[in-house]
């Protein structure tokens, strides 16, 4: 039987026909961006600079969010005081975008030393967790939820161990550090260090399996040391266990994993990543590193599921710090 074309049947139609144009001039998402900055402020001059700094990425458009890999301060001359590190969180709070921040060496590992100021480690990172990790939300001006490791009672110290998930992709930070993950200077910071690595191995292996029971299509790993690849590790390394783990872990998962790090200033994208037994190179992997005094510049880090390339690394030249050539990316 045809059926009548009313006036009413004609105007769902193109009421039916207009909501189509509609839906489809929908822009699609944009992709999700992450500003990366490390090893910085170092230097008088770099910490007059560091507004400014914030200021460059906060005219950014395209960032989601901001990390700070560690290293907010130099591990030679500046102390590692209350004063120092409340001056960073006032830094910090100028970012008008979430800010997910984790530690390095400088801020509490390196405080030992005389011209640091001679602390306790252990007692600076348990300030450091009061002032950066106080709630289960980032910092900046907007926040997003985290899950923090902290919510475990048996690993309740380990606020700045932190987890999100976003665009399809699970980004997780680890406390490594610089200055061999605190391990062999004396017998309680090799606890502190069996502790913390124990902890943190943990907290990676979760986020993995995070990634494999919600069928996420990318891993990103924030920590501040450099572990040295291309190094041999053996029992008194500090990054020995985390790199046999992150093998593990990599080659499992076999979908796209970013590790993003700082700690020896030198910008870099590459796939370091060798299995152990044959030496072959993982491919699903690729290592960041930042930038790092006295280049205070920093990469925008893209997740692209529809492109070519899941990570779309780019540096940004802050002007304040263009040295006399720039590097090629």
């Amino acid at each position: 039987m045809p059926i009548r074309k009313t006036p009413l049947f004609c105007l769902i139609l193109l009421a039916l026909w207009f909501a189509a144009l509609q839906l489809g001039a929908q822009p699609s998402p944009s992709p999700l961006s992450l500003a990366v900055i490390s090893d910085a402020p170092y230097t008088p001059q770099e910490e007059a600079n560091f507004p400014a700094l914030i200021e460059d990425i906060n005219h950014d458009p395209g960032i989601t969010l901001v990390v700070h890999i560690g290293d907010f301060k130099n591990g030679g001359t500046t102390p590692c005081s209350d004063e120092v590190f409340l001056q960073v969180r006032q830094w910090f709070d100028l970012f008008q975008r979430p800010l997910i921040y984790t530690p390095g060496d400088n801020e509490w590992t390196d405080c030992h030393r005389w011209g640091l100021g001679g602390y306790d480690p252990s007692e600076r990172l348990s300030r450091l967790r009061e002032i950066f990790f106080p709630s289960e939300e980032s910092l900046g001006q907007k926040t997003i939820p985290l899950a923090r490791q902290s919510r475990t009672p048996t690993y309740g110290k380990f606020r700045e161990n932190a987890r999100w998930v976003a665009d399809g992709t699970v980004f997780s930070t680890l406390h490594i550090v610089g200055s061999n993950n605190n391990l062999g200077r004396t017998p309680a910071d090799d606890a502190e260090h069996r502790e913390r690595i124990d902890a943190t191995l943990h907290w990676m292996r979760e986020a993995f399996a995070l990634a494999r029971s919600e069928k996420l299509d990318g891993v990103v790993l924030i920590m501040h040391a450099d572990p040295y690849f291309e190094k041999r590790h053996g029992e008194k390394s500090g990054f020995r266990s985390f790199l046999l783990e992150l093998e593990r872990e990599v080659v499992a998962f076999k979908k796209p994993v970013l590790l993003i790090h700082g700690d020896t200033h030198t910008f870099r994208v590459d796939h370091p990543l060798r299995q152990q037994n044959h030496g072959r190179r993982v491919e699903n992997f690729t290592r960041l590193e930042s930038f790092g005094s006295p280049r205070m510049n920093w990469v925008k880090v893209t997740i692209d599921r529809r492109g070519p390339d899941f990570f779309k690394i780019e540096p940004r030249y802050f002007t304040a710090s263009l040295p006399d050539e720039l590097p090629t990316p």
